[in-house]
This record gives C-alpha cells, structure tokens and sequence, in this order.
C-alpha cells in the first residue's frame, strides 16, 4: 500500500491510488475471515466505485476553474526562496502564501540563494519555474528578460551616463 501511495505522489494520475485502496478493503475482509472469493469480491467493488465514482468528481475539483484561475494568480507574483534554486542541482524551495512548493530557475545557468525574492513565471505540475525578480517582472507578469541577455545593476538603480 505504501509502495501504491508513492507511485501515486509520483504521478498524480489518479489511478494507482484506488488499487491501494482496494487492497486495503480486501486486506480488512481477509483479517475477519471471509474466503477468498469475497475477499475478491470486496476489492473490485471497491475500485469500481472508487475508479467510476469518485475518480471523476475528483478530477473535475482538480481541472475546476477556480483551480486554473489560481494558477493564473500566481504567476508574476514575487516569492520568498526557501532553499537554493540550483537547476544542475535539482534543489530549491520557494514559500507562496505560506506553502513551500518546489521551484526550478528558467535560466538554468541561474541559481538563487535562500533569502533572495523571485518572481513566478509559471507553474509547471507541482513545480513553479522562477526568475530574478525585476520591476518589469512584477508589472508585467512575464520575464522581459532573454536567456543570454546580461545585466549587472538592479532595475531600481539609476544607471551612469
């Protein structure tokens, strides 16, 4: 049941999570002594109602629009890093309205350090996809910034003639 609840963390699919489910109902039937062919009986209704009854409610919460129209909120938002962004690395952490979500630079030759704000680009599954956070950035909701392009001085600074 473990191993399902993982494999269902992995992929978010819907799926595996009813097997376990189901096992566990059968696994109860077998502690209280009822044959095998019951015990069978017990774990596909189980998934049956939970694959053509519940799955769907669920998947319709999930692709609600209320669920996309949050989504749509987060982008352009400035975030606080939690742990180092490092790409190469695959760590970071970024903390939105009090949730620690994991988050992955859009340059990948870009890391941030914890403490650094950025700002969301987009959301990518459970991962947001940050960058440097910029007046332009917060205004705009959108990364004005391309990948090879350098800057040395902050957006804020006045810059010398």
């Amino acid at each position: 049941m473990v191993v399902s609840i993982i494999a269902e963390a992995i992929t978010a699919s819907l799926t595996i999570i009813w097997l376990a489910l189901a096992a566990a109902a059968a696994f109860i039937a077998a502690r209280l002594g009822l044959k095998l062919e019951l015990q069978l009986a017990v774990f596909a209704g189980v998934m049956f109602v939970m694959f053509y009854w519940i799955r769907p409610f669920l998947i319709k919460l999930i692709n609600s629009p209320r669920a996309k129209k949050n989504l749509r909120e987060m982008t352009g938002s400035k975030v606080q890093v939690l742990q180092r962004i490092d790409n190469a690395a695959d760590t970071g952490r970024v903390s939105y309205r009090g949730m620690e979500w994991n988050a992955r630079s859009e340059d990948v030759r870009t890391s941030f350090e914890a403490g650094e704000t950025v700002t969301i680009l987009r959301v990518e599954g459970l991962q947001m996809i940050v960058a440097a956070a910029s007046d332009e950035a917060q205004t705009t909701g959108a990364y004005s910034q391309s990948p090879g392009q350098q800057t040395t001085e902050s957006p804020t600074e006045p810059q010398a003639t």
